[in-house]
């Protein structure tokens, strides 16, 4: 049997929105445990806000020199998001 797969956004939206935590259980055939930690890992992405990335301020390379110096290893995958403003050219 393969992992359940649930939309934690609409669960997360749904339950800020109104919807009573033992509704959210039913209606979306959740565990306690697992809308607990749909509505913790929710409040604290929903705190989070660009301006406030301390990791922003470095190079890939120099955030991949850190993870191996703190003793990470394996392969990492990542995507660079870039954003130009066509106003400025």
């Amino acid at each position: 049997m393969g992992k359940r797969k649930f939309d934690y956004p609409a669960i997360y939206i749904a339950v800020k929105n109104g919807l009573s935590k033992r509704e959210a259980m039913e209606q979306f055939n959740v565990s306690s445990a697992t809308l607990g930690i749909i509505m913790t890992a929710g409040d604290a992405f929903s705190a989070y806000t660009p301006k406030d990335n301390p990791l922003g301020d470095f190079t890939p390379r120099q955030l991949m020199e850190e993870l191996r110096r703190r003793g990470y290893t394996g392969k990492l995958q990542f995507v660079e998001v870039k954003t130009v403003d066509l106003n400025t050219l």
